[in-house]
């Protein structure tokens, strides 16, 4: 059994293909300049992550050095150039007698009075 084929081409279709072909526009376009770059910025953004990323971890995992004074060296300049007395002094310390005078004198409180609160204050 043999079949035959009924389907053919136009009249004259392969002669006109090469015209037919240039007549479709070029859809070959320049990329645009976002698309260039866009490897470049995801490179670069690779990298500042993985640098803060690692400063992060080095920060989080390393042990305090001495030049390293934290915290309490902060909170000791605080209250050292606090010119008000605003702050209060760290539950660690404690206020003398000397410290009390010395705020009261700093306060304007003459010594008379201080002395006639001690003298009240030993009877």
């Amino acid at each position: 059994m043999i079949r035959k084929m009924d389907i053919s081409t136009p009249e004259g279709y392969f002669e006109t293909l090469q015209e037919r072909l240039r007549l479709i526009p070029s859809r070959r376009q320049r990329p645009s300049v976002v698309r260039r770059l866009s490897p470049y910025v995801a490179i670069a953004a690779s990298i500042v992550l993985a640098a803060v990323l690692g400063n992060f971890i080095l920060k989080t995992t390393a042990a305090p050095s001495e030049e390293d004074l934290g915290w309490e060296y902060v909170s000791y300049l605080a209250q050292s150039l606090d010119p008000d007395g605003i702050l209060p002094p760290q539950e660690s310390e404690e206020m003398t007698s000397g410290d009390i005078v010395a705020y009261l004198i700093n306060e304007g409180i003459s010594v008379e009075q201080l002395n006639a609160y001690y003298n009240e204050e030993d009877d």
